[in-house]
């Protein structure tokens, strides 16, 4: 169970890295609410907790954490490939 959660975190990491790179806000937000949405309904479901429970609250904040950093990293990634296209030497 916790190898496919962790399976579930890269995915959406690697999604919210691709927004970040394409300069995608809109598909980050979606992603956002989405992975909040899935980390809800785990909390909920998997391990019959109060979503309102300061543990809960605190994973809620980790994972905007890890998904503003992820974008950030695919911006800073999107920014440094476009600037190293820009500086090719044409004939």
């Amino acid at each position: 169970m916790m190898g496919g959660l962790m399976v579930a975190l890269l995915c959406w990491m690697l999604v919210c890295i691709w927004c970040g790179y394409r300069a995608h806000f809109r598909w980050f937000a979606v992603a956002l609410i989405l992975g909040l949405t899935l980390a809800v309904v785990w909390v909920v479901t998997v391990l019959q907790a109060d979503p309102l429970s300061p543990n809960a609250l605190m994973s809620f904040f980790s994972a905007v954490l890890f998904a503003s950093a992820s974008f950030g990293v695919g911006w800073l990634i999107g920014r440094f490939v476009q600037g190293w296209q820009g500086s090719k030497v044409r004939d």
